[in-house]
Formats: C-alpha cells, structure tokens, sequence
C-alpha cells in the first residue's frame, strides 16, 4: 500500500478545455471546472507495472447545468489483490471574474484480499485565479483526513502557478505537499500546433523524473498518449475524449 502515494505524484491541475490530457491523472482540481461550457465524456487507463497488473482506469462526464458546471467519475486502482475505488462529484462557483472555488466529494472504498473491505468519504477543495496570462491554482485534498483505519487515504496540498507565453506555449510550476511523500516539484511545458497537435514535456525536480504527453484532436474526438518515468518503474497511459459541443 505503500506504494499508492508514490503512484501520484504528478499533481493533475490544468484546464478541461486547454489541457484536457491531465484527465489521465486522478487528481483534478474542482474550480478548473469553471474553464469548460460543453458536455464531455472520458475514459482513461494507466499501466504502471506490467509485471504484476498494476494499473488505474477510470471513465467519467463533465457538464453543465443551470449556469454551475459539474462532473462526475468513477476511477480504479491496483491489481488482482488490491483495488482501490473511488467515486467523484465535484462542481464550481465563481467567486468573482477573475476567482473560481470548487468542492469536490469523494466516496472511496478499498479492497485487499483476504481482507475486510473499507470505505470512507473525503472532501477537496480547489481555488483558482485568472489574471491576464497568469493563473494560480491552489488544491487541498482530503482536507479532513478521511481514513479508511488510520491515515490511510493521502492528503496533500498542492500549487500550480501557469503562464501563456502566446496562444501556443505555456509553462507549468506543481508544488505538491503530501502527508505520505512529502515534497515534489515538477515543471511542464506545453506546446499546441494549430488546435489539433500538442506535445507536453514533464520534468520533475524533486524527484528526479521525467514524461511526456502527445495528443491529437480529429473534429468532436481527442487522443492522447503519455509515458512518464518515475524513479521507481514507469507507466504508459492512454485517454479518449469525446464532446458533444465545440470544444
């Protein structure tokens, strides 16, 4: 289990209309949901050890109804032996023009073998700022610290700060904090060519580590690819979007 927290380290912070290849991680800030006005569907897998089946999927909907903006998830951990689950219902309200806050809750439940099963409910909590080609983003998860037993389900807290250098290029800063890891920074560049193509390149700094993320939209369908080396194994993901709007 202890290799849960190590999984994770990328912190999943961007927007679903701009960067939706984050959906490939778990962690999803809720007051990025202010950035999409279209109904979208997902579905995502990420192998992280061949060699014993450890993987993570998940399938899930963005939408928006009566001016909030909403989304809903199902996403799976582990292997034959362990599994761990969680469903998700987050949302958003904006504070102000530039000043989003969003509330995401968690339903969580564990299975290992041989085992009683355990479930729990946790709570994050996102805020995001806009100004001109800057934006901050700020993300408490668990911010209870819901447990299963004992400190069990990871809490963190996480910084992402992005700047546009044109309508192509940004760079990424991910500061995360966590109870069960400690500290990490990563650094990502994005480059998008024409709406259709983009290319993204993660460099971790604490840890050492590395990844990238391909990505190609063909009319309502977007594919993406991502591979990232951690400093224990490697993992390789892959994730479809389909909208029914224009994106």
């Amino acid at each position: 289990m202890k290799l849960i927290p190590a999984i994770l380290l990328i912190c999943s912070i961007s927007t679903y209309a701009q960067n939706p290849e984050n959906l490939l991680n778990r962690n999803i800030n809720p007051s990025l949901l202010s950035n999409f006005d279209t109904l979208l569907f997902y579905t995502s897998i990420n192998i992280i050890a061949t060699s014993f089946g450890l993987h993570e999927s998940e399938i899930g909907t963005a939408f928006k109804l009566k001016k909030h903006q909403f989304q809903s998830s199902i996403t799976q951990y582990g292997y034959k032996s362990f599994k761990e689950s969680k469903l998700t219902i987050s949302s958003v309200q904006k504070l102000s023009k530039s000043i989003n806050i969003g509330l995401a809750l968690n339903y969580n439940h564990i299975y290992i073998s041989d085992s009683p099963n355990y479930n729990a409910i946790s709570f994050d909590l996102g805020l995001g700022i806009k100004r001109d080609r800057l934006e901050l983003y700020v993300l408490l998860q668990n911010s209870y610290n819901s447990s299963y037993l004992e400190n069990d389900i990871e809490s963190r807290f996480s910084l992402n700060t992005r700047y546009y250098w044109n309508e192509n290029l940004s760079s990424e800063l991910n500061v995360v904090e966590s109870l069960h890891t400690g500290l990490s920074i990563n650094h990502r560049i994005t480059y998008n060519y024409l709406n259709t193509l983009q290319l993204a390149i993660i460099q971790g700094v604490k840890p050492f580590e590395y990844g990238f993320i391909l990505g190609y939209k063909k009319k309502k369908i977007k594919i993406f690819s991502q591979y990232y080396k951690y400093s224990f194994t490697h993992s390789t993901g892959f994730l479809l979007i389909y909208t029914l709007g224009d994106a």
